[in-house]
């Protein structure tokens, strides 16, 4: 492993950290290599769920298909976890307000008298006018998305949906470990990483009742699950108050 032993740069990197952390080699940590693979698994579906550097903003476009259409939804990636909104061209005016934003701004640029007698609450006035403009007649609509089934239903009218048309979906995306490798290093996700196999480490003790490990030191397995819930619940509410993005208000 490149770098230092405590960073992680792959699932290998953070199983071998977490073993440390719980003692190994020194201690035969009773964890099964299937069982690390599916705590990672759960870490990642939490990271990518609630902390802020567990998504990012996108911008996906796309071209509508006849299949589109008439299915009546669109298939999105299994990397896409929410849809904040759909742009669609033109709308039920024709009136599009970000050309019209255009048109003043190169107008303001070209009369500069404009900017200097008026000042900045003539640009404020201009400003708030487009806005208004822009919330009677936007083209933003509503949409039904759930990421278990990855389908995106655009409430418009078939219109508005041609064939061939392109639109523009605002989305959060999953920031995948294998194209980015700092993700396993990621502190909040290695330090949950090791409680969850400090629990399972206990579950899977707790089944043999006290049983000896070689040297005949007896763990106290019981114990080592409570420890490994209590420190899963505790960063988790660590997630949610120090590192989740601030709710949207309409989310699709």
């Amino acid at each position: 492993m490149a770098g230092s032993m405590a960073a992680a740069t792959s699932r290998e990197d953070l199983i071998g950290y977490a073993m440390r952390s719980l003692g190994a080699p020194v201690i035969r940590v009773n964890i099964d290599p299937t069982q690390a693979e599916d705590r990672i698994d759960d870490a990642l579906d939490l990271f990518w769920e609630f902390h802020s550097e567990g998504s990012e903003l996108v911008f996906l476009h796309r071209q509508i298909t006849q299949q589109d259409k008439d299915r009546g939804y669109f298939e999105l990636p299994a990397n896409i976890i929410s849809v904040l909104g759909v742009s669609t061209p033109g709308g039920a005016s024709g009136m599009s307000s970000a050309n019209l934003s255009y048109q003043m701004y190169i107008t303001d640029i070209m009369d500069a008298r404009r900017i200097a007698t008026g000042g900045l609450g003539s640009y404020y006035i201009t400003q708030s006018w487009l806005g208004m403009l822009n919330g009677t007649f936007n083209n933003l609509k509503r949409v039904t998305f759930n990421h278990h089934h990855g389908r995106l239903n655009i409430m418009a009218s078939a219109d508005e949906l041609a064939v061939n048309s392109w639109v523009a979906v605002e989305c959060y995306q999953a920031v995948s470990p294998t194209d980015f490798e700092r993700v396993y290093n990621n502190r909040w996700l290695k330090k949950y990483v090791v409680a969850q196999f400090k629990k399972q480490w206990g579950d899977n003790l707790i089944k043999y009742g006290g049983a000896q490990l070689p040297g005949g030191v007896t763990i106290n397995a019981e114990q080592l699950y409570n420890d490994g819930r209590t420190d899963c619940k505790e960063l988790e509410e660590e997630l949610k108050s120090d590192y989740q993005l601030p709710c949207d208000f309409y989310m699709g």
